[in-house]
């Protein structure tokens, strides 16, 4: 590559980086590095299950810590209007996008927030979430029989009138999972 004919300013450079040194150092700050008075940390509990649905959360424990000022879940926020709406870099349906914010009935994917904490510090909020009781079942069959699938799909055929996998969907979202962890 030849740098001399090059006709641009910046492409093809080897600009002067004014915090190279203190990177390489070590004394550069970083956001993690600040620490302020008065200041909270916040923890997340995540679920381990990519598709699942949420029994119960019990977050009295995690409360009842000292150094934790408050804790959240799902039921703590309002749904949005269900409406596609241009935001200036795509659409959004903001139903969605408030049900996804932190996981309510169910969780869609693996790391789906479940509650959050803030606390004092790291440590607290982290033992915190330790503290908070969440019953999550999966509704995901997974090594079982093909048999008892074709079972729940001919039940639900004959409950939903459909000739496909719609129906076991129906079928699942009316509560009837305890069918698929026996």
């Amino acid at each position: 590559m030849i740098l001399k004919n090059n006709k641009y300013n910046v492409i093809g450079t080897r600009p002067i980086r004014h915090d190279g040194l203190e990177k390489v150092t070590g004394k550069a700050v970083y956001s993690a590095d600040v620490q302020l008075p008065n200041m909270s940390y916040g923890a997340i509990l995540r679920s381990p299950y990519a598709h699942a649905r949420i029994v119960s959360i019990d977050t009295s424990e995690a409360e009842k810590l000292s150094g934790v000022f408050g804790v959240i879940t799902g039921k703590d926020f309002q749904t949005g209007i269900d409406k596609d709406i241009e935001i200036g870099e795509g659409i959004a349906n903001f139903k969605w996008d408030s049900m996804n914010i932190m996981a309510r009935d169910k969780v869609v994917y693996v790391g789906h927030a479940v509650a959050a904490v803030a606390a004092k510090d790291r440590n607290t909020g982290l033992e915190a979430l330790k503290r908070i009781k969440a019953d999550i079942k999966t509704t995901v069959i997974i090594g079982k029989s093909f048999q008892k699938l074709n079972q729940l799909k001919e039940e639900a055929k004959s409950i939903s009138n459909q000739k496909n996998l719609e129906g076991l969907e129906y079928y699942l979202k009316e509560g009837v999972y305890q069918t698929l962890s026996n």
